[in-house]
């Protein structure tokens, strides 16, 4: 190429000449290229080739390998055909009339079939998750170290991680799922990684470090695969709750404005399929992680439009510094809700109270005599009016109410459930007792508005003091006799 340039170049000798170096010179810093480029593929092949052949002998081992023997037998070579024998081979198989129905449409005449794909087990998804493993650590501590794939102390593997680390470790998994799809864990472990790279590149989003529309693009890839990839989890894997709690969970994550018949289609697919319909553990745990997406939507919204931090979010307490020491830098400034946001607000409480219900109705109906399982429903109820459904409801009250009728509104729903819970096994469970008095004897709770609101069924903010501290004796002391109705002594009692 050089010399066909040299020839074709009109100039005088000393030009030519200078070109002809110049062309030299390119010419040898594309070769050393080509050089540096072939090593590096070499050393990689060297450090991955033993995952592969684990990965192949777990295969064999397995019987789910391409049966090369059995289609491309020859006198001369047995093994795997290069380019230049692929037409000959090819011939061969129409001359020995190899049947390819017997891989295709599993006609055997009655021997017995191994499919090709699709039937790897636990020694297979071993041996992907062992390879796996192995990419994401080094695709992990380059993350967390930041170091650039330029770096004079990196292994060509690391330089390689560096620049497609994310795209290898995708490929694999999908791989592996496309060898065993029925593999629960396998399933389980992507979705993490997806989630973990989700959270990540949302985060670098949010500090607006690099290239908000290549994050962009990258999140939305990632979004779409893990929605994908939690879809497919369940067709392949209808019996694991385990995944039908990770596709609702992923609906939380990825969906902007969540709605709750999303979560709620969830737990209708996983009854339609009949699977885990006879689970009765699994059927409740679904519910209430069904519950807990949709209150986890509530909360961030109200956090986000409110502060701008999600609810998960640290904020630090300041104890020390007065009103004229305080940074705002550090403060949190809070902004009142939208009417819009308010009613969004209502309607995801009413959402939440009608799954409890239904969830409820599911336990009276199907399993009225389980005590565990009304026991682990009635404490997460419990816990939800308590802490974030009453509190929030108290504020999305009618305007015209009093702060005592307030007060009765927030406590009511709440005090209710504690009831249902503690009734709900003879004897009742310390634990179930102590959340009840935990709830009740926290003074922040039973606050009514301010110190001067008085009338004669409620106490004012002196009053309320001792009020609360009878209420938690009172409280006490049923504990206590539904301990001895249960035939336990007095001694036994206070030990």
């Amino acid at each position: 190429a050089c010399s066909l340039i040299l020839s074709s170049y009109d100039a005088n000798e000393s030009d030519k000449i200078n070109t002809a170096k110049q062309l030299e010179g390119r010419k040898a810093t594309l070769w050393a290229s080509i050089d540096a480029n072939r090593r590096i593929t070499s050393s990689l092949t060297n450090i991955l080739s033993s995952c592969e052949n684990e990965i192949d002998v777990a295969m064999s081992s397995e019987g789910i390998t391409l049966p090369w023997l059995s289609l491309f037998q020859t006198q001369q070579d047995q093994g795997m055909p290069d380019s230049k024998s692929v037409s000959s081979y090819l011939e061969s198989l129409k001359q020995r009339n190899t049947c390819w129905d017997r891989i295709v449409l599993a006609e055997t005449d009655g021997a017995a079939i191994r499919f090709l794909l699709g039937l790897g087990g636990a020694e297979t998804s071993r041996s992907f998750l062992k390879a796996i493993s192995y990419i994401r650590r080094n695709y992990q501590d380059l993350t967390r170290k930041g170091k650039s794939r330029n770096g004079d102390d990196s292994s060509p593997l690391q330089d390689h991680v560096a620049g497609h680390g994310h795209d290898i470790i995708v490929f694999l998994y999908e791989r592996a799922i496309s060898e065993c799809p029925t593999v629960e864990t396998l399933w389980a472990s992507y979705m993490k990684f997806l989630s973990e790279e989700y959270i990540s590149t949302r985060d670098e989003l949010k500090k607006g470090k690099q290239n908000p529309q290549d994050l962009q693009q990258k999140q939305s890839r990632i979004e779409h695969g893990l929605l994908s990839a939690s879809r497919r989890s369940i067709r392949n894997c209808p019996y694991s709750s385990a995944l039908f709690e990770k596709r609702m969970t992923t609906i939380g994550l990825v969906s902007i404005n969540l709605e709750p018949d999303d979560i709620s289609a969830v737990i209708k697919e996983a009854i339609e399929l009949g699977f885990l319909t006879s689970n009765k553990e699994a059927m409740l745990h679904l519910r209430l992680v069904a519950i807990h997406v949709v209150k986890r939507r509530l909360l961030s919204l109200i956090s986000l439009r409110s502060t701008g931090k999600d609810f998960d979010e640290d904020e630090a307490i300041n104890i020390t510094a007065t009103k004229k020491q305080k940074s705002q830098k550090n403060s949190v400034m809070y902004q009142q809700l939208d009417p819009s946001v308010i009613e969004e607000v209502k309607d995801l409480i009413e959402d939440i109270r009608d799954m409890y219900d239904e969830a409820e109705n599911y336990l009276f109906k199907s399993h009225a005599t389980w005590v565990e399982g009304k026991v682990t429903f009635w404490k997460h109820r419990a816990t939800s009016e308590a802490y974030v459904l009453c509190p929030i409801a108290k504020n999305d009250a009618n305007d015209d109410m009093t702060d005592v009728n307030r007060s009765e509104l927030q406590d009511k729903e709440a005090i209710r459930c504690f009831e249902k819970l503690v009734k709900a096994e003879k004897p009742s469970n310390p634990d179930s007792w102590m959340d009840y008095i935990r709830y009740v004897s926290s003074s922040h709770v039973h606050s009514f508005g301010g110190d001067n609101i008085f009338s004669q069924l409620h106490p004012d903010g002196f009053a309320a003091v001792p009020s609360i501290i009878r209420k938690t004796r009172g409280l006490y002391n049923r504990a206590l006799s539904s301990v001895r109705k249960a035939g336990q002594s007095d001694n036994s009692i206070d030990s």
